[in-house]
């Protein structure tokens, strides 16, 4: 064979092929797909194991390098499937990945084994395999794939700093010991569906850079996740820890799924990072539980969860849309301290002891959003969002009064009346005008400011209608209207109270001086007349004015009325009032009810808040 023949662009195929059986002398004169190849790859692999670790190591690099060349000739060439399994596209691939697996599939190591430090350059495969006693493949490296599906390690397995840098299986795996996992490199996607810990299990500060699988396994004894990193999802649906689990500290930057998960003892994410999708549903904390802490970036499921002992959401952030519905707490369920970026949902949850919601608090801004916001509402069609944004209010509101928490009670009251704007209420409901009066006039029955601005106001505006009326009834007696009276007056008592610097600059713009105001009939001032009356009708529960006097009131402002006599000789007044005066008193009246009903519901609301 000349030197042309035996070079391919650059590739010299006999010379890899030669380096390969010097590593591997086993393989010559058979194919790699045959039964042969596999029979002797096998007894190899366990020849190499009895050397030791050097040596297993210098073969491993040296199959490396051989890889290596591959690589750079481009001679290199696998086809990654859905499986994780590296399909050869050309001879040398194929020959290179049957040489570099490991095949110890099967084998029953009967004594203590130590893989600490190994290489393994190409696929290994543990499968049914079973170590009798202690298994150590501390800080090894599998370059490639590593099964271990259906092992069973009747002694202590320590992977401590194992790096897997291809797919890991440990898929109905058993393990009787204990089993380290801490510091662990994941590379790939990691499997351990269930798998089944009866010893006490660490995989704190592990990272799993793939989708991690811990399905329907299950942990005997204290499982610990402390400080692990789930860079994709992580699946542990259907999990049952019958000692504690601890999670304190670990990052989920996929989903993390734990629904009908089964935590016996303690559990505690307490500083815990979820950055995606976390559910929690009709999971079983029957342990106490702690997320004290923990931040929820995405949506967060516990609905139909189960807490049967105190569970502890202190200073936790839900950043997204957060669902308890129908779950369950049968002690002490703790959300001082707690942020919601969005209304969380607490529909047809069951508290069997008061929850405590100290300091709670929902982001500004959040919908239904402030009056104008809510309002507004009513105009779009998203009817079915504000009914179960209703909804989700009304459940927080129970809750607060179910813990006797009088502020939140308030806050959350609001947020449903809102809620319901552009929901179950619309423009044609008694209840959305009812709502939008309740929330301008009191601020839901929690505010006795308004009330009694309103209720200032009514009476000052009355009191102007009176006073109106009083200036029509006189006719051209007066110079000028009522406004322009009220105007001049107080500018010329303005004068009279500043001091003198201040009275050249009121002159300049001052009106001529108001005309004196004088009583149709009766005795008395017009002005005060009107303020009385005013007044009487503000505070009518009072009594305040008496008949005669009120009669005089009238009397000054309206004149008398010529055709009536008066009883008992005729001495006493009969007003004049205008019907226009009377219909004014009989809604002042009704308006001055309403509001003073609102400032006593505002101040009785006030202190029960405080107790």
């Amino acid at each position: 064979m000349n030197d042309g023949q035996r070079r391919v662009n650059g590739f010299d195929g006999a010379g890899w092929r030669a380096e390969l059986e010097s590593l591997n002398p086993w393989i010559r004169s058979r194919s790699p797909a045959g039964e042969r190849f596999a029979a002797a790859r096998r007894r190899a692999g366990f020849r190499r194991y009895a050397l030791g670790r050097v040596p297993w190591n210098v073969w491993a690099r040296a199959m490396c390098v051989v890889r290596q060349t591959l690589e750079a000739s481009g001679k290199w060439a696998v086809e990654e499937k859905t499986s994780d399994k590296l399909l050869p596209a050309n001879a040398e691939t194929e020959l290179w990945l049957a040489t570099a697996q490991t095949d110890l599939r099967g084998f029953w190591f009967k004594q203590p084994s130590d893989f600490s430090n190994f290489l393994f350059p190409g696929d290994a495969d543990f499968d049914h395999a079973r170590f009798s006693h202690e298994i150590r493949f501390g800080n090894a490296q599998f370059l490639g794939k590593a099964t271990f599906t259906d092992a069973r390690f009747d002694g202590n397995a320590w992977f401590s700093g194992t790096e897997f840098a291809g797919p890991v299986s440990f898929r109905n795996a058993g393990f009787l010991g204990a089993a380290g996992f801490n510091k662990v490199q994941f590379f790939a996607s990691t499997e351990f569906y269930k798998s089944e810990f009866s010893g006490t299990v660490w995989f704190d500060r592990a990272a799993f850079h793939g989708n991690a699988e811990f399905a329907d396994c299950k942990f005997a004894d204290n499982a610990w996740f402390d400080r692990a990193k789930f860079h994709l999802n992580a699946g542990f649906a259907n999990v049952a820890f019958s000692r504690d689990a601890r999670f304190d500290g670990a990052r989920f930057s996929g989903v993390a799924g734990f629904s009908e998960a089964l935590f016996a003892a303690i559990a505690r994410f307490d500083g815990a990072r979820f950055a995606s999708e976390s559910h929690f549903d009709k999971a079983r904390f029957l342990g106490e539980t702690g997320f004290k802490l923990a931040v929820f970036k995405g949506p967060a499921d516990f609905s139909r969860t189960v807490f049967a002992r105190p569970a502890e959401f202190a200073a936790t952030r839900f950043d997204e849309k957060s669902d308890f519905s129908s779950m369950r707490a049968e002690q002490i369920f703790s959300l001082a301290n707690t942020r919601f970026g969005e209304v969380p949902s607490f529909v047809h949850a069951r508290f069997t002891e008061a929850p405590r919601f100290d300091f709670l608090s929902i982001a500004p801004n959040v919908e239904p959003g402030g009056f104008l916001r809510s309002t507004l509402r009513v105009f779009r069609r998203n009817a079915g969002a504000m009914r179960d944004l209703a909804e989700r209010y009304r459940a927080l509101k129970l809750i607060a009064i179910q813990s006797q928490d009088r502020e939140q009670e308030r806050i959350f009251f609001e947020g449903e009346l809102r809620a319901r704007r552009g929901g179950s209420d619309n423009l044609l409901s008694w209840r959305f005008w009812f709502g939008i009066a309740y929330e301008l006039l009191s601020g839901f029955g929690h505010s006795f400011i308004r009330p009694f601005g309103w209720w200032a106001a009514s009476t000052a505006l009355f009191f102007y209608y009176y006073l109106a009326k009083h200036f029509d009834a006189h006719g051209p007696r007066y110079p000028m209207d009522t406004a322009s009276w009220l105007w001049a007056s107080l500018k010329a008592w303005s004068v009279d109270l500043l001091p003198a610097h201040a009275k050249f600059t009121l002159a300049i713009e001052a009106l001529p001086p108001p005309p004196p105001l004088t009583c149709i009939a009766g005795k008395g001032a017009p002005l005060i007349s009107a303020l009385l009356l005013s007044v009487e009708k503000a505070v009518l529960f009072l009594g305040i004015l008496p008949a005669d006097k009120a009669n005089q009131a009238h009397a000054c402002l309206y004149g008398t009325d010529a055709s009536y006599r008066a009883s008992a000789g005729g001495s006493a007044l009969v007003p004049a009032i205008p019907d226009g005066v009377a219909f004014a008193g009989i809604v002042q009246a009704l308006i001055s009810a309403v509001l003073i009903v609102l400032l006593i519901l505002a101040l009785r609301n006030h202190f029960r808040a405080s107790r």
